[in-house]
């Protein structure tokens, strides 16, 4: 893909009631297939801080959306991304829900990235 489109959320972790937990920026992605061709999940903490953050996408819900199948698990230390490349063709919308941990700070993981065909 020469020139991808690219829809992107920054992670950062937070302590929130004493506890450590990832706030989203933006906190959902929603788009159209024709303005994303790849989602990227960026670890937007401190380099150096040692602040991980695991990123959690079952193959139920990747299936979905993704060509190819993402993996179950990435952590991402510090300024690293991950890429989930969009299908070339979806029906409809498509939502999917991904997981982190430390979880996220607010809400739940409903249709954390909604894209209308």
């Amino acid at each position: 893909m020469p020139n991808p489109k690219i829809a992107t959320m920054t992670l950062t972790t937070e302590i929130r009631g004493g506890n450590e937990c990832v706030a989203r920026q933006p906190s959902k992605i929603t788009t159209s297939r024709g303005d994303a061709d790849v989602i990227r999940l960026v670890n937007g903490n401190p380099a150096g801080s040692g602040q991980a953050i695991e990123v959690e996408l079952s193959r139920s819900e990747a299936i979905k959306l993704f060509d190819p199948i993402p993996a179950s698990q990435t952590t991402l230390d510090p300024g690293d991304t991950v890429d989930w490349t969009v299908k070339a063709v979806i029906s409809g919308i498509v939502a999917v829900k991904f997981g982190t941990d430390p979880d996220k700070c607010t809400g739940g993981d409903q249709d954390d990235i909604t894209v209308r065909c």
